[in-house]
């Protein structure tokens, strides 16, 4: 069986970089990956007869410039896969004299692809900064990883790599744990004759029983590995590296691009798991503004029912009235709900730029997430007298936004000095604008209250206006124990959309309770 390609090698690391959240694959890695001779001629044939052209001919729209230089490139790449030893290469200039930084989480991936490397005699981590400095944090956010991890994650795949005799981890200071972990796997590993890492904060019985391990394997006749023709007839391209879109590199980096998109955004990330956004990252399209416009045609902002679309870059400008609002980076249309028909506004390219499309069949986990969302709080933002203004879609896309939390009594929503990423719309209860430059003693006195907020307030636009882009107040709800406490609290892009078109509003609201100067003075600070 053949071993993997470059080009699925390079797709499955990315792949894989997406699973474990790591945003930017390590460029030391992707320099392994270069696409070879061999992978390019596939992948030009394959996109040839794709096209109805010759390979000819889509060699000369592709290396219209340098190809000579490109070729030669391209002839001088030895396939990770026929290589015996993985080691990542050294930075160019001062930075060759430091290890190379990948971090706890940006070595998961990397060992993944040590895993489908069968014919691998030597692994070579002792470039590498350490795993553990980020140890202080490991545990501070859901998700975390920590250099034990990493070690765990190394012991699993090294049953995997049948031909190994080396590991070497250089001055990577492993703990006792972590030792007893990795001693266990070399126990395994009969064809492993040689194991390297800093034993300093090490069992010194750890120490011994690796040492006694592996020089009774030097004494005795090597075990009988199979050879490397062997390995390589034997071995076959897992299922789940066949089934990732044979796509150029290119187009790989965009799928990471909008991964990255997608995880800035809390409505993307908490409506889908990681399987789900991955089916969504590799089936989505790259297109222009203009394409985009055009496929939604007549239907405007409706879009064309069959994609999802995501603004990478440029503008576009929806005409929901005479004077319209604009859509950004990472803003998204194209979505439709039975239970709300808005109206065609027509879309005009502001600033030429590259869209995502992604088929809404793939999307249908998210989009009836949405839809809940929509039914809850469409009755609530619809009878908000802020809301009016906005168009029938602006309102639609603040719903799909938007979360109905219950809090309580005394419960803070907003932190004065902090940032905010909502606005709230207010349901149930009253909260508070509370001045806390006094301490805590002055909260909830008639002093330190700066505006009370009940049913269908809106509060929350403090820093998306103010210079200092924070709020200068604390809300809190209310003391009452029996009274109920609910707000709609509205993210991401529909946060953006009501900010364009009601800016005007939101600092009117802000400047009754504001502590900020530009606010106070009534300013419009940009």
């Amino acid at each position: 069986m053949p071993l993997p390609s470059q080009n699925q090698l390079y797709g499955y690391y990315v792949a894989r970089c997406g699973h474990h959240r790591v945003l930017r694959p390590h460029r030391a890695v992707l320099a392994l990956l270069e696409e070879d001779a061999a992978s390019h001629a596939k992948r030009l044939a394959r996109e040839a007869a794709a096209r109805i052209v010759s390979v000819a001919d889509l060699e000369e729209i592709e290396d219209r410039a340098e190809a000579e230089a490109r070729a030669r490139d391209r002839a001088a790449v030895i396939p990770l896969s026929k290589m015996r030893t993985f080691r990542l290469a050294e930075p160019e200039g001062k930075a060759a004299l430091s290890p190379l930084y990948v971090g706890a989480r940006g070595l998961l991936p990397i060992l993944d692809l040590i895993a489908e490397l069968p014919l691998l005699e030597k692994v070579d981590l002792s470039n590498l900064a350490s795993l553990y400095d980020n140890d202080t944090f490991a545990g501070s956010t859901q998700g975390s990883v920590s250099g034990n991890d990493v070690v765990d994650h190394l012991c699993s795949i090294l049953p995997r790599l049948r031909a190994l005799r080396v590991l070497d981890l250089g001055g990577q200071q492993l703990g006792s744990i972590a030792a007893a972990r990795l001693l266990e796997a070399i126990k395994s590993l009969p064809s492993v004759t040689y194991v390297n890492f800093d034993t300093t904060d090490v069992d010194p019985c750890l120490v011994r029983a690796f040492q006694q391990i592996l020089e009774e394997r030097q004494l005795r006749p090597c075990p009988q590995v199979p050879s490397s023709h062997a390995l390589a007839k034997a071995y076959e391209v897992p299922s789940y590296i066949k089934a990732l879109p044979l796509l150029d590199q290119k187009t790989l980096r965009e799928q990471q691009l909008l991964r990255a998109l997608l995880c800035e955004d809390a409505n993307f990330t908490v409506a889908v798991t990681e399987e789900e956004m991955d089916d969504m990252v590799l089936t989505a399209r790259v297109i222009s503004t203009t394409e985009a416009i055009f496929r939604c045609g007549d239907n405007g902002i409706r879009g064309d029912g069959q994609y999802l679309f995501i603004l990478k870059s440029g503008s576009l400008r929806v005409y929901a009235d005479l004077e319209g609002f604009v859509l950004s980076r990472g803003d998204y249309f194209g979505d439709a709900y039975p239970s709300v028909l808005p109206p065609c506004a027509r879309l005009v390219e502001e600033e030429r730029g590259v869209v995502y499309a992604i088929p809404l069949c793939s999307c249908t986990v998210l989009l009836a997430c949405w839809a809940a969302r929509l039914a809850a709080a469409w009755p609530w933002l619809r009878q908000t007298p802020v809301m009016q203004p906005v168009g029938l879609w602006s309102s639609m896309r603040a719903c799909t936004c938007s979360e109905l939390v219950t809090l309580d009594p005394t419960d803070t929503v907003e932190e004065a000095g902090v940032h905010g990423e909502a606005i709230y719309v207010v349901c149930d209860g009253s909260f508070y604008a509370l001045d806390v430059r006094e301490g805590e003693s002055a909260c909830f006195n008639a002093r330190s209250v700066r505006s009370v907020f009940s049913r269908f307030d809106v509060f929350g636009v403090e820093s998306l206006i103010a210079r200092k882009r924070q709020s200068s107040v604390r809300v809190k709800a209310g003391k009452e124990k029996d009274a109920l406490y609910r707000v709609v609290a509205v993210r991401g892009c529909g946060v953006r959309v009501l900010h364009r078109q009601l800016r005007p509003v939101f600092v009117a609201l802000a400047g009754s309770y504001s502590l900020h100067e530009d606010l106070r003075a009534g300013g419009t600070s940009e």
